[in-house]
């Protein structure tokens, strides 16, 4: 069981006019004592490559397009990642992909945390 403990959201890309960018969310979690963050991204294919539908479908949560660029994001003790990216696959309604990266650390989450 994953237990919520705090949301947080981010705004990425065009963030400095008022039409830009988009919002994205970084949740702070726990299970079975271990605690983790898990972030909502978006990677791989430029947006100019897909339609406004899909567009509109992933800021919606409306549903996971063919080739969705929707992943998540987890930042956890390298010895629970395997078993707490499972988890965290298993209990996300569209079973995006789970994925570790490198700019999505310690530093980063402490700067969400200081901004909210």
């Amino acid at each position: 069981m994953i237990t919520i403990i705090q949301k947080y959201t981010w705004t990425f890309g065009q963030n400095n006019c008022g039409c830009g960018g988009q919002i994205g969310q970084v949740t702070r979690c726990r299970t079975d004592g271990i605690e983790f963050w898990v972030r909502e991204n978006i990677t791989g294919i430029d947006s100019f490559l897909i339609s406004s539908a899909e567009r509109h479908g992933e800021k919606e949560g409306l549903g996971k397009v063919r080739a969705s660029r929707q992943v998540l994001d987890l930042l956890c003790h390298p010895l629970y990642w395997d078993h707490v990216a499972e988890l965290v696959h298993d209990h996300d309604p569209l079973h995006r992909p789970v994925i570790h990266n490198a700019r999505f650390n310690k530093a980063f989450v402490k700067e969400i945390m200081s901004t909210q």
